[in-house]
């Protein structure tokens, strides 16, 4: 159906050390920006676009659903 799941970890101890982080869209499968959703928030947060960049705290993770 599309939908693909996305797992981003900070495995480091500097609390902003994904800030810069991007989703590589076309290296998954998407032409355009995807609908996503944070699964463990429970939250459908639009299309997901190049502005996206999540900002983990250490030893945290954010599981997205990219769906078209």
């Amino acid at each position: 159906n599309g939908t693909t799941a996305v797992a981003i970890f900070n495995t480091g101890e500097d609390t902003h050390s994904l800030r810069n982080i991007s989703i590589p869209l076309e290296k998954l499968g998407f032409a355009k920006p995807p609908h996503f959703t944070d699964v463990w928030a429970n939250q459908e947060l639009g299309r997901l676009d190049a502005k996206y960049k999540p900002t983990l705290a250490r030893h945290s993770a954010i599981l997205l659903v990219l769906f078209p």
